[in-house]
């Protein structure tokens, strides 16, 4: 009985792993094309199909970090300290609370100013994570550490433009262009098992 049930779980573990896609989206909290991609294209195809997507957000983009002088770091982003902000303030809620992480950055990414602390403590209140834990994170040294280990997977990546999207690991320039634009239908076209509703987009 044990032996079955063993291969019924590793079964089940295999099924799950096979029907899901891996995406990763490296981008900058304050990008226009960033927050296209992620309020218009990526988060309406996950709520149709969330139970095939595994994804992975890397707030980063194009920011740079040097090291001063006196062993401080200093990080410099495409679109000011504000934008270094929101993207701290989003790799903090997404180390709280990495089930409810989609929810959260497209809260952010839909809102007026995704640097704002005032809408992010609004997002966070409406999502179910604890502002209090976000804002440990922002003072406690662990967000200038989860910035630069974004930036380290995004110099991994090697990314020329945000947002990025990679899916299952390996990017694609073709993939690129239509994951940005039609991310469901390319979605769809990527999984081996697909859901019902990928019928009405392919």
């Amino acid at each position: 009985m044990i032996v079955v049930l063993l291969v019924a779980l590793i079964t089940i573990t295999a099924s799950a792993e096979a029907k899901s896609l891996n995406v990763t989206v490296y981008y900058e909290s304050l990008c226009p094309d960033s927050k296209k991609f992620i309020t218009t294209q990526l988060y309406p195809s996950y709520e149709l199909i969330s139970d095939y997507l595994n994804v992975e957000f890397i707030p980063f983009g194009n920011a740079k970090v040097a090291n001063n002088s006196d062993g401080t770091l200093n990080f410099t982003c495409q679109h000011g300290p504000k934008e270094c902000h929101g993207n701290e303030v989003q790799a903090c809620a997404i180390s709280v609370d990495v089930q409810n992480s989609m929810e959260f950055v497209n809260c952010a990414m839909a809102s007026s100013d995704p640097s704002d602390d005032n809408l992010l403590e609004q997002c966070a209140e409406l999502d179910g994570i604890s502002w209090d834990s976000i804002e440990d994170c922002m003072t406690n040294g662990l967000a200038e550490k989860l910035f630069v280990q974004n930036g380290a997977r995004t110099g991994e990546a090697k990314i020329s433009y945000v947002p990025t999207i990679v899916f299952n690991g390996v990017f694609n320039d073709t993939l690129q262009d239509s994951g940005e634009h039609h991310f469901l239908s390319t979605a769809c076209q990527l999984l081996d098992k697909q859901p019902k509703i990928c019928a009405s987009v392919n």
